[in-house]
């Protein structure tokens, strides 16, 4: 039979006005088995099934699930780990420099290089998911859906919508004996009341904004918009000039659920003349989040860390997060036998046999790294209880890549920004630290290059009062990716092809050691205001040049030199050869100059003509 939802708006005297009406058509689609009986019973997920092959793949469309589906995928090859020693937890932060939370960020988006190999040290990848978050579970409505309420029913209007009722039925049949009280099927709902949560929104980096200003580029900044409420404007931090911001920025504040469930992250372009042009924004509804039984309300990992770049951020164990979890599905309760056997949904788990049947990393061959891993790890049965609860569908620890909307433009995407929510309710206790996410911020540095001598330059003068041709030359160097150039005093009238300079080049340069590039802020146009942040690979070039007074200088040869991988130079200009060129990216014949700090010897420049081979033009002792 149909079923009809009114809602109606309770005023003085007794006036209770329809606010708007939802009819539920048919009612098979909201039933389901009886809590407690055989059917009920039989549709408790198999969790034994899900142990072999933990590999994790998610389709490039999202699939619809339900609120019983199995997870097909779960722990990824890094469970394998024993009791930790109880130290010092000064101790148990990871001594590595190149690791921070952007390499997790990379290594989900499958970037080896600036994620320094991070997946490879021990540590599980956070998932990344191409699409709104909800779209992945069914828009969270397993345990509430959105029914639309209208209001009229003249035939000679369409009806008007008056707003959503939030909520869901169950239709199942009663036991036989009725004596019994009706078995609940909604459990773990929150209170009737107010909900107060700390709301932390992770606002990682945007993607092919649309371009706001006349030449092609935008000032993007973030706002937050809660309903109607303005909660977060960030414009003195807005990025100048860039479409693909990276913004590494961490919101907070508290509201009320269900008062204020919508939230809105809205991208604005800054205009210094003019009123701010929007950009976009991405709708967000934390009420589902909140109530859904997939864990939305803050990502799961799959391993259980107290320290290090994948520290458990919950307010709650897992132990406890578990429990919450079986009581919301109806699951029963989990039974333990000490701290390293767990029984859940009729099946009996063991840490060591079920989890970490291979002892400690077995994958990390370093023990000194293998240490660290093993006591940045927790207790016994935390970690059971969370290799237990990745068996179940939830929401992992993740990143999801929104698309924002402008109403002027319709449904066509102008960006995308990749971020995500966490939510903390304040009836489960302390609001954990936020996870740092700041923008890598380069390193000052000096690059100094002495330039010697120079010997073998090809002689490209040919004065009319001497027979012997001659050359001016002068040494010109500069950074890839750095506009200014600089060069060495010019020593004249050479005629053997030699040149002595003593001359020092000094390069100030901004570094980024995790990613290995150099990066500048350079004005594209003088009136601009704010200068265009580019980056490219460490590269330094040098040059060889002959001087000329009235007529542009010839160019007589380069070589490049990979700062990472700095070939390495010859002690005397007799033994400098092009062998140094075509094998300059053997590891064997280079070195990182960052980490070695200091060259020095002969190294030969070059010059390729069209069509033909690299021929030696010169020397240069440096």
């Amino acid at each position: 039979p149909p079923l009809q939802i009114q809602i109606l708006d309770k005023r003085l005297f007794g006036r209770t006005p329809i606010v708007g009406v939802h009819s539920v058509t048919t009612l098979k689609t909201f039933m389901v088995p009886t809590p407690g009986s055989i059917l009920a019973l039989n549709s408790v997920p198999k969790l034994k099934d899900n142990l072999p092959g933990f590999v994790q793949v998610l389709e490039d469309t999202p699939q619809p699930r339900s609120p019983r589906t199995k997870i097909t995928t779960a722990l990824a090859n890094l469970t394998n780990v024993f009791e930790t020693e109880s130290v010092d937890s000064s101790e148990l932060e990871m001594d590595y420099s190149e690791f921070d939370w952007w390499s997790r960020y990379y290594a989900a988006k499958g970037d080896e290089k600036r994620s320094s190999g991070f997946e490879g040290k021990g540590y599980e990848k956070m998932t990344y998911y191409k699409g709104e978050l909800e779209k992945w579970f069914g828009n969270f409505e397993d345990r509430t859906k959105e029914f639309q309420l209208t209001r009229g029913k003249s035939f000679s209007r369409k009806s008007e919508v008056t707003g959503l009722f939030k909520g869901d039925l169950r239709v199942y049949p009663l036991p036989e004996d009725t004596q019994d009280a009706v078995p609940l099927i909604f459990k773990d709902i929150p209170e009737h009341g107010i909900n107060e949560v700390t709301v932390r929104v992770y606002v990682i980096r945007g993607k092919q904004f649309t371009a706001q200003d006349p030449f092609g580029k935008s000032d993007p900044y973030i706002k937050i918009v809660l309903g109607e409420k303005e909660m977060i404007n960030d414009k003195e931090n807005y990025i100048p000039n860039n479409l693909n911001p990276l913004f590494g920025k961490v919101f907070e504040f508290n509201t009320f659920i269900p008062q204020e469930h919508e939230m809105k992250v809205v991208v604005m372009d800054y205009d210094a003349l003019s009123a701010d042009d929007l950009i976009g924004y991405t709708a967000i509804d934390l009420e589902n989040r909140f109530l859904t039984s997939y864990q939305a309300t803050c990502g799961i990992p799959k391993c259980y860390f107290i320290a290090g770049p994948c520290k458990w951020r919950h307010q709650v164990l897992p132990s406890a997060l578990l429990d919450k979890y079986l009581n919301c599905k109806n699951y029963g309760t989990a039974k333990w036998v000490g701290n390293t056997e767990v029984s859940v949904c009729n099946q009996n788990f063991k840490l060591k046999e079920d989890f970490e049947p291979h002892g400690i990393f077995p994958h990390i061959t370093d023990e000194v790294e293998r240490k660290i891993l093993t006591r940045q790890l927790g207790g016994q049965k935390q970690r059971l209880a969370l290799y237990v609860l990745n068996l179940f569908d939830h929401v992992p620890d993740h990143i999801e890549e929104r698309k924002l909307i402008n109403p002027i433009q319709g449904e066509v995407p102008q960006g995308y920004l990749e971020m995500f929510v966490d939510i903390f309710p304040k009836s489960d206790g302390v609001t954990p630290e936020a996870v740092n996410i700041e923008v890598r911020q380069p390193d000052d540095m000096v690059l100094r290059m002495v330039v010697w001598n120079a010997k073998g330059v090809e002689l490209l003068d040919n004065p009319l009062y001497q027979d012997d041709p001659t050359c001016d030359i002068y040494i010109k160097a500069f950074l890839r990716g750095q506009n200014k150039s600089k060069s060495t005093d010019v020593h004249y009238r050479s005629m053997d092809g030699e040149g002595m300079f003593n001359w020092r080049l000094v390069f100030p340069f901004k570094y980024l050691p995790i990613e290995q590039e150099i990066v500048s802020m350079e004005k594209e146009h003088f009136w601009k205001m704010d200068g265009t942040e580019k980056r490219a690979e460490p590269e330094l070039v040098v040059q060889i040049w002959d001087n000329d007074q009235f007529l542009p200088d010839d160019f007589i040869g380069s070589v490049d030199f990979k700062l990472i991988n700095f070939f390495k130079p010859r002690r005397s200009a007799y033994s400098t050869s092009l062998a140094q060129i075509t094998t300059r990216d053997d590891h064997s014949n280079a070195d990182n100059i960052f980490k070695k700090k200091r060259f020095r010897g002969w190294w030969p420049v070059v010059k390729t003509p069209e069509g033909n081979d690299p021929t030696i033009t010169g020397k240069i002792e440096m």
